[in-house]
């Protein structure tokens, strides 16, 4: 149970910094126009940085769903994650 308590901390704190890596990806409109300038250079690092926020988050995805399977059955674990997503 412990350990349990633990894994999903540090899942909660993964999401919460890669989405905090998201934002920051988004917001950095400067990369795609290249330019010689400084703030491309910075915003390169920028891009760098955060870019592991997407596959965090397939990685959290698939360690949430290991033991789908424990807790229901497939029926209602398609109807519970279509009932979410629409």
């Amino acid at each position: 149970m412990e350990k349990e308590k633990h894994n999903l901390f540090f899942i909660n704190l993964l999401s919460v910094v890669s989405a905090f890596a998201v934002i920051m990806l988004h917001t950095n409109g400067v990369f795609w126009i290249f330019s010689k300038a400084r703030y491309w250079l910075t915003a390169n690092i920028i891009e760098c940085v955060f870019y592991f926020a997407v596959p965090v988050f397939f990685m959290i995805t698939g360690a949430t769903l290991l033991d789908y399977n424990e807790k229901y059955n497939l029926s209602v674990f398609l109807k519970k994650r279509t009932s979410k997503t629409l």
